[in-house]
């Protein structure tokens, strides 16, 4: 397969158990971890992010606190880093392994970013209803069945670029061009336990100084930056520390973080199905990504790591 020269990436919601999985991982393979989630790309950012303590691990890390400063790093930027960054993995003999929840730096992986749409989109109308859809159908069909009538989002983004441009939404797909051969993990687990376990971690969070963490932040340029970032729980924190009555909103804060950390990794699910998809349309021509699904609420981690192992000594090695 290419010569050995290939990628893994665990990917999935957050709390569902990457990190521990990649660990163990290490006691198998000869790998190097990469970072594949945003948050833990900077140095600020420790504890809210999950970030693990990289820097004591014994096999290298890379792509974590490397941004000091605060800016974006977009898709285009993140697959021009790690491109030669994979490279003197591979010189090393060892196997590059993304681990991360930030599914457009996977898809980066996947199909290289469309320079040539500006990402500028209309925000949705209020009202907006099935006739937008059935709008998007008649300028292009073929961009309109790959949308649900209910994604508001993709539906105004779609219809934005027929607007600009004057070309059908659909000319822009992505192209499949993976970086290198790869296999990618679905690491999942049951809804029910995935959730119990960011409603304890968040609480572990808070308990290990996540509030501290933020308060670092404050009145600095990183606090504009998370606020127009939205990283999940910094703006509850800010608004929670700034509050004359801390003691008696920080249940409510907790709640409220939980709450969004499960919607976010809903989201990350969905995300999870819809690259399933696309790859399982795209990857009948070319049989370059292999995926893999970890389902850790039915089996524990070694089974997986096993299966693994045995994928890419099979088939790859």
């Amino acid at each position: 397969m290419n010569n050995g020269r290939f990628f893994i990436a665990l990917y999935g919601p957050t709390g569902v158990g990457k990190t521990a999985l990649s660990e163990l991982l290490t006691c198998s393979l000869p790998i190097e971890i990469i970072n594949m989630d945003i948050g833990q790309l900077y140095l600020p950012f420790t504890i809210g992010t999950a970030k693990p303590t990289w820097k004591t691990q014994k096999v290298p890390h890379h792509m974590f606190d490397i941004i000091d400063e605060p800016v974006d790093c977009s898709v285009d930027k993140y697959r021009s880093l790690v491109i030669p960054l994979l490279k003197k993995v591979w010189k090393r003999g060892n196997i590059p392994v993304f681990v991360g929840g930030s599914g457009f730096y996977l898809k980066s992986l996947l199909f290289p970013p469309n320079n040539t749409i500006k990402n500028t989109v209309i925000a949705p109308s209020k009202g907006l209803d099935s006739e937008t859809w059935d709008q998007l159908n008649t300028v292009d069909p073929k961009r309109a069945a790959a949308i649900n009538k209910n994604d508001i989002y993709r539906i105004k983004r779609a219809l934005t670029i027929w607007h600009t441009t004057g070309k059908k939404p659909s000319d822009y797909a992505p192209v499949f061009k993976p970086i290198a051969n790869g296999i990618i993990v679905q690491v999942v687990r049951a809804q029910k336990e995935l959730y119990n376990r960011i409603d304890k971690r968040t609480l572990v969070m808070m308990e290990s100084g996540w509030p501290e963490e933020v308060r670092a932040i404050e009145n600095t340029p990183w606090e504009g930056f998370v606020r127009r970032k939205k990283f999940i729980g910094y703006n509850d924190i800010l608004d929670y520390l700034s509050s004359k009555q801390p003691d008696k909103i920080r249940d409510d804060v907790v709640e409220c973080i939980q709450r969004k950390t499960r919607n976010y990794a809903k989201r990350q699910m969905t995300f999870l199905r819809m690259l399933e998809r696309e790859l399982s349309s795209t990857n009948q021509l070319k049989k370059k990504i292999f995926t893999l699904q970890a389902d850790l609420t039915l089996s524990g981690p070694d089974l997986y790591i096993n299966q693994l192992v045995n994928l890419v000594t099979r088939w790859v090695l």
